[in-house]
């Protein structure tokens, strides 16, 4: 997928606010985001991406969720900020499933949006949940 990196940040924060919605009413966060405020202004490459990153994260998401859920072993994943997980969530599924996207790129682009739609230390939490999902998946991939 060639998609300008200005697009795909739009998109990563489109797909956030759709798996966001999706969490807290409990829809399918692919329907929801056409409905987002921002959807008819984003250009068809942010759209693009928005989309096939909610299709691959629930395609993997439970490779994502075991992923994240053992790296993040003394903490319950109910007591992480929701916001906070849909960006665990997201970040992790491009490790896993957008191998186009250098892992530093994926792991930034998420501490970007913690830092602008969660607390100030949540870029810093994001960064090391994801940096340990990226050695591990690059450990399991080694070893397949």
């Amino acid at each position: 997928m060639n998609v300008r990196a200005g697009e795909r940040r739009l998109g990563r924060e489109l797909a956030l606010q759709s798996l966001y919605l999706a969490e807290q009413t409990g829809g399918d966060p692919g329907k929801a985001l056409p409905g987002l405020p921002g959807w008819s202004l984003a250009s068809e490459q942010a759209r693009s991406f928005a989309e096939a990153l909610i299709d691959r994260l629930l395609q993997h998401e439970e490779i994502v969720n075991g992923h994240i859920t053992a790296v993040v072993r003394h903490w319950d994943r109910d007591r992480v900020a929701r916001i906070d997980d849909c960006i665990l969530r997201l970040g992790a599924c491009e490790l896993i499933a957008f191998l186009d996207i250098p892992t530093a790129v994926s792991i930034n682009e998420a501490i970007e949006l913690a830092k602008k739609y969660s607390t100030e230390q949540s870029g810093g939490f994001v960064n090391g949940v994801l940096d340990a999902v990226a050695a591990r998946h690059l450990t399991a991939a080694d070893q397949a």
